[in-house]
């Protein structure tokens, strides 16, 4: 087991679970519980530090909730350095709907979204996928590429479900997040997330620890834990 992933997975689990709107059972879907993740492998373990240090999660929960609440930037950051190393090997539909539900809060840089605000894909013509009233919202907000935009306009330091409910608005920032709702294969988790708060919540923890496992380097091959993220190892 690599302690980076296990101590970042234990903080994006606590981001998970302090700042939900509303809070209840799902009916028509499976909410995960933690056992779940009996099926990811051994490569984590949340007994490892129990007889050192046998309230670690709950340590590291409390002072991450402390330092969130005094600066809410804190959240989406924590969130890019799991999500750096981002692969699809390993992770399902699912897996990758719910995590781009971490969309939810942070900012993104204007030059990302400038091509959907002018010249879409060569036509000359915004993004038709836009929101009119969004566009120009955008087109205000990013007059320079270097200006920055919330992801989530509604709540942006809110970790809930409204960024599924901005995508059926036409509200989705990111080109990619809004082809989570144009697309088939996607739109009916997008639907039933947004609508599905606790389902949500424990399956954002859930494929977060298993976003951890497939990240768990073994090979040289495959990878490197950096000792300074700033520079490889050797």
């Amino acid at each position: 087991m690599k302690m980076s992933s296990f101590f970042i997975t234990i903080i994006v689990i606590s981001l998970s679970t302090m700042v939900f709107a509303d809070d209840y059972s799902s009916m028509a879907l499976k909410v995960p519980t933690l056992k779940d993740l009996s099926a990811i492998g051994d490569d984590l373990s949340y007994s490892f530090y129990h007889e050192r240090c046998h309230d670690v999660e709950g340590i590291i929960y409390r002072k991450v909730k402390e330092w969130v609440y005094k600066d809410p930037s804190l959240a989406p950051s924590l969130l890019r350095l799991q999500y750096h190393d981002c692969v699809v090997r390993g992770l399902n539909v699912l897996d990758l709907v719910v995590l781009s539900g971490a969309h939810t809060i942070g900012r993104a840089t204007c030059e990302s979204v400038q091509h959907r605000l002018y010249d879409y894909k060569g036509t000359n013509r915004p993004d038709p996928s836009l929101d009119p009233k969004y566009l120009n919202y955008l087109r205000r907000k990013c007059r320079w590429a270097s200006e920055n935009v919330h992801l989530d306009g509604e709540t942006p330091d809110t970790f809930d479900t409204q960024y599924y409910h901005n995508l059926k608005k036409n509200l989705g920032l990111l080109s990619t997040d809004q082809l989570l709702y144009s697309d088939s294969r996607t739109k009916p988790i997008a639907t039933g997330l947004s609508f599905e708060s606790s389902l949500f919540k424990n399956q954002f923890g859930v494929s977060m620890v298993k976003l951890s496992s497939i990240l768990d380097y073994t090979s040289q091959d495959d990878g490197e834990i950096r000792v300074d993220c700033k520079y490889v190892n050797h």
